[in-house]
């Protein structure tokens, strides 16, 4: 079950002098909310969730839209939503996230610190490959699944996976770098995608478009996995066919293309498998 962290300073914050309707729909929405903040819902859905009636909930959002002067978050002039495509993002939400409240988070940093066990080790898709540190994801190597060979694989005499793009991220790796190792598992896991066109696109969009939706160096896998399903899905960014000219991005994909994509998707071979 999904939960969200509730910071006890938001007792003391300028939301809680507003109506007790705006109070429940903010709470309600983060409880909705996505791990980067994103509620996946507009008002209709949000007053169901909220148990409140629709006018009351549309009046909550325009509070909880604007400008706060009071707020004590200087950020986006203390507004504390977004509308945005698929719903609203939820500002300063990875902000609380992050945050250790406890003695615990930071026993369990440490004892896997202490464990000595090399994550690499077992990735299988892009989709379970975790970044430790700054240090070790700018010397990633890169991680080949060889299912079918039988051959030792020598990962001292390999060089490490050069750095594609460098993704600006919030949290405490300031950036994430995507490497032609990981680029390559894109292009396999989506091959009718031109994926690095796809991933120049989803960085213009973090650094000059919407500088706001950062995400963390944990939540970029996310990000760009549902990046790359939206390029296919709209017709953006596809690969050159056979015939080596490339479909018109503006038209949606036919149908061969979404039944290679899902071929693509569900193939272990290319896909992986997560293990447990």
């Amino acid at each position: 079950m999904a939960f969200v962290k509730l910071d006890t300073g938001i007792l003391d914050s300028s939301l809680w002098v507003e109506d007790a309707a705006t109070r429940i729909v903010f709470i309600t929405m983060l409880a909705m909310s996505d791990p980067e903040g994103l509620c996946a819902a507009t008002a209709p859905g949000i007053a169901r969730r909220a148990n409140l009636p629709l006018g009351q909930v549309r009046k909550a959002l325009a509070e909880l839209e604007g400008p706060d002067p009071e707020s004590r978050t200087l950020d986006h002039e203390g507004r504390r939503i977004e509308r945005v495509d698929g719903g609203y993002m939820i500002f300063n939400y990875a902000k609380y996230r992050a945050k250790d409240h406890t003695a615990t988070a930071r026993k369990r940093r440490q004892r896997e610190r202490e464990s000595n066990v090399s994550r690499r080790d077992i990735v299988t898709s892009p989709r379970d490959i975790v970044t430790v540190t700054q240090a070790e994801a700018e010397a990633e190597v890169e991680v080949e699944v060889q299912q079918n060979s039988s051959e030792p694989r020598d990962a001292a005499a390999e060089p490490p996976s050069p750095v594609i793009f460098k993704f600006p991220t919030v949290g405490k790796m300031r950036t994430w770098p995507l490497t032609e190792g990981v680029l390559n598992q894109y292009r396999e896991l989506y091959p009718t995608l031109n994926v690095e066109a796809s991933a120049r696109r989803a960085l213009h969009w973090l650094t000059v478009i919407k500088p706001t939706g950062k995400k963390t160096a944990r939540g970029m896998h996310r990000f760009l996995n549902g990046w790359f399903e939206r390029a296919i899905a709209k017709g953006e960014d596809l690969a050159a066919t056979t015939s080596g000219t490339r479909p018109d991005a503006t038209r949606a994909p036919s149908a061969e293309d979404l039944e290679a994509f899902r071929r693509a998707r569900e193939d272990p071979d290319l896909a992986g498998k997560r293990k447990s």
